[in-house]
């Protein structure tokens, strides 16, 4: 199962600048098949990343603060705020 939650996730980042869309569908399937999966603080990424390359900043900022405890302390945690701003630590 891991390996499957690796392969969505791999296509959805490959999608992020050329298709943004396409990659939060992909991180939307990824949520369907593993809700509590291994990689979901990565898949929130990848959306988070893909909603700012739509310029859909108001959505990317919306999401990142439901995940800033999640990432505190983690390596998560300054990629977000590089992607949304400083208000995600």
């Amino acid at each position: 199962l891991l390996a499957e939650e690796v392969r969505l996730l791999q296509e959805a980042k490959a999608l992020v600048k050329q298709s943004p869309s396409a990659a939060l569908a992909k991180t939307r399937e990824h949520a369907q098949r593993f809700p509590n999966g291994t990689l979901s603080l990565e898949r929130e990424m990848v959306a988070v990343e893909a909603l700012v390359a739509a310029g859909r900043m108001q959505d990317a900022r919306s999401r990142a603060n439901g995940l800033r405890g999640a990432v505190k302390g983690t390596i998560y945690a300054s990629r977000l705020a590089s992607l949304v701003g400083p208000d995600v630590p």
